[in-house]
């Protein structure tokens, strides 16, 4: 018997319906119903009336809820009671599919707060929560959200993607801009953090850019980290975003929003549900840092040429 098909009976219970249930948890169907089954033939009874997806819990079924649900609850409480004596020393790893939450974001932190986090880059179609599972991270910060029983993800912020043009192409009068005011110019676009690029192509097509007037950044280049947000490529627009416009310093160019519904990029966090008083310290303080980051590119914006 594992906790986790404790967990599933009891959200199965509480839903008295697999469906429900099976959304609940972020799992298949089939796979509730197998880890029901298992659950029954090894305790030798069953523990629903089925009808159809519906479920109701038979008198033995009430007998095993009463007792996991207290079994749970004071597993939750215990976790979260050890949480509090983490020693000093401990340190909360933290795996992160974002370049400039890796490279700027919780690299301050670490200076603020040093020898409290370790932290490694993986790619975001490899970050998932066996990575939380397994004790490899106890956060993970991604473009997509983690779905998992027992994980909990938010959403930490939600970043604007931006324009930096060089100060020597007029910004038009509108604030946003609309790209199509852009088709003569040369835009970079550099190979790296595959969703934001996708949205940034997306943009691209949407407003007519041809091909010919993109410049596509090799990722092998050095300091790979920084292409994103700062291009030194003359006369060339670039993209960057809220977060990133607020660490480096773009002395010959000016900022400016994008017209269109795709320029906002979500950013997740995910962590094991038990895990959050060691991981919400660095959760606010990001979001904060982003509240910040908000308030000086307007400033920028507000002294652009």
């Amino acid at each position: 018997m594992h906790i986790q098909q404790m967990r599933y009976f009891c959200t199965a219970a509480r839903s008295e319906n697999l469906t429900k249930a099976a959304q609940r948890l972020f799992i298949t169907q089939p796979a509730l119903t197998k880890s029901i089954r298992a659950l029954e033939a090894e305790l030798g009874v069953t523990l629903f009336r089925r009808n159809g997806a519906s479920l109701t819990l038979n008198a033995a079924g009430k007998q095993t809820f009463d007792r996991f649900s207290r079994i749970l609850q004071e597993l939750d409480l215990l976790e979260a009671d050890l949480q509090k004596h983490r020693l000093p020393s401990d340190r909360i790893s933290v795996c992160s599919a974002i370049l400039l939450c890796s490279q700027y974001l919780l690299a301050e932190y670490i200076l603020k707060e040093p020898n409290t986090l370790n932290t490694f880059f993986r790619p975001d179609n490899e970050v998932e929560a066996k990575v939380l599972f397994d004790q490899e991270a106890d956060l993970l910060i991604s473009y997509h959200p983690i779905q998992a029983a027992d994980v909990t993800c938010i959403t930490l912020f939600e970043d604007e993607l931006l324009l930096r043009l060089p100060v020597t192409i007029p910004i038009a009068s509108t604030d946003p801009v609309d790209l199509s005011l852009f088709q003569h110019e040369k835009f970079v676009i550099v190979k790296l953090d595959q969703p934001v690029q996708q949205i940034v192509l997306s943009l691209l097509e949407l407003h007519h850019i041809p091909l010919q007037n993109r410049e596509f950044v090799q990722d092998e280049l050095p300091n790979v980290h920084l292409l994103p947000y700062y291009v030194q490529l003359e006369n060339a627009i670039c993209f960057t975003t809220v977060m990133a416009a607020s660490y480096l310093d773009f002395r010959h160019y000016q900022v400016t929003r994008i017209q269109g519904s795709q320029t906002v990029i979500p950013y997740y966090v995910s962590y094991l549900t038990y895990k959050r008083p060691a991981v919400a310290p660095l959760i606010d303080w990001m979001r904060k840092r982003h509240q910040l980051a908000i308030q000086k590119v307007e400033s920028l914006r507000s002294t652009a040429p």
